[in-house]
């Protein structure tokens, strides 16, 4: 099949999910790339995929409890590629939102990319870091061939660089050896293998830690990861009130229950390849989102909003410690939280945005401060 052929088809097949899950992410991302460059006229087209992924978000939030905001920043993150931490004690649903929205687009964990005639649509890679965590647990050990043959190469199988979705664990224990690695991982797409450079399929990496970095030396990498989303226990005690709301844990057992059904269903399943029929979105809808931004980026009539956005950034930027490279970073951020929003509502991402950007209790309350300063923060951000 000619390639001219394959593109069509891909583009023919963004309505029907099962058949959009499967196309090639490469080619489809080759044809975002010329579409980029053309005279625009295919956004209607990313209508479909725009939908899909607001349905996740609304899947997902539905299986948690008060865990909204840490969703909607995983699904920007996601859309933008501005990697997103989630900051908080043990036991708090951190990685559980991220396999959550991994599943409902068919990921599989160990999974790897197959053909466009297999079942299988990618690989959701996850795994904790600590200080002793070796390279071949996340880039994969040496191919032992290759290496008979005086050449150092990954066998990459079922490890990071195949998956379209990781999720790390204590991120900022991994040392060195680890993070310089995923730098480039994270930043450019690439993966320095040896003497080769592969370019990984992977749509954004999502970090976690009980808490932020304390060394000097974790600060560049730290930076790296400008949306900082802090979840707390929601059964904890209050200063003033019960321990938690009957309401709560009721929810929580009705959840629970339902999710332990899905995962004896799962386990005891002879099938573990995703059922299609049962996707809410794919990892093509979020390239599909991200050509959106892009060209939203662009876009004049965004003036005012930048303004705003400026004064906001330069009020928090000493006291959080905001670089000059996140600046770009928490802008774009901004702009994918408004493609989350369905047509007809206000877009004020370029505000909410700062919600996240705070590691430290000080720097948090005086987000808080700044942020209620503006006229309607909950509508179109007012002013600074």
């Amino acid at each position: 099949m000619s390639k001219a052929k394959r593109m069509s088809q891909i583009v023919s097949s963004i309505d029907d999910l099962a058949k959009f899950a499967k196309a090639n992410p490469v080619e489809w991302e080759g044809e975002l790339a010329r579409l980029l460059k053309g005279p625009g006229g295919f956004r209607q087209k990313l209508k479909t995929p725009l939908e899909r992924l607001r349905n996740l978000r609304d899947r997902v939030t539905d299986q948690f409890i008060d865990r909204d905001d840490a969703i909607t920043a995983v699904i920007a993150s996601l859309i933008s590629g501005v990697p997103v931490v989630l900051l908080g004690p043990p036991g708090t649903a951190k990685s559980a939102i991220v396999r959550a929205i991994a599943r409902l687009c068919g990921l599989r964990p160990g999974g790897s990319v197959m053909d466009a005639d297999d079942d299988q649509v990618g690989a959701y890679f996850e795994y904790l870091l600590t200080r002793h965590t070796m390279p071949e647990e996340i880039f994969g050990p040496p191919d032992l061939e290759k290496l008979r043959d005086g050449v150092f190469q990954r066998n990459t199988l079922a490890m990071l660089p195949e998956a379209h979705i990781a999720f790390l664990d204590e991120v900022f224990r991994g040392g060195s050896h680890i993070l310089n690695t995923l730098l480039a991982v994270i930043n450019e797409k690439l993966f320095h293998d040896g003497q080769r450079v592969l370019s990984v399929p992977l749509i954004g990496v999502i970090g976690a830690a009980n808490v932020p970095p304390t060394d000097p030396d974790l600060d560049a990498f730290f930076d790296r990861f400008p949306i900082r989303v802090w979840l707390h226990s929601v059964l904890a005690a209050s200063d003033s009130g019960p321990s938690h709301d009957g309401d709560v844990s009721r929810e929580m057992i009705d959840l629970g229950g339902k999710e332990e059904i899905r995962r004896l269903v799962s386990t005891w399943s002879r099938n573990s390849s995703p059922d299609l029929d049962k996707l809410v979105a794919c990892t093509n809808d979020f390239r599909a989102a991200r050509a959106e931004l892009a060209l939203r980026l662009t876009e004049q009539d965004l003036e005012e909003a930048r303004e705003r956005f400026d004064r906001v950034f330069t009020r928090l930027r000493g006291r959080c410690r905001l670089s000059d490279r996140s600046y770009f970073a928490l802008w774009k951020f901004g702009l994918a939280l408004d493609v989350l929003q369905p047509e007809g509502v206000e877009k004020n991402g370029h505000i909410r945005v700062f919600r996240w950007v705070a590691s430290l209790d000080a720097e948090r309350r005086h987000v808080e401060d700044v942020l209620g300063q503006l006229e309607g923060v909950g509508g179109h951000g007012g002013e600074a």
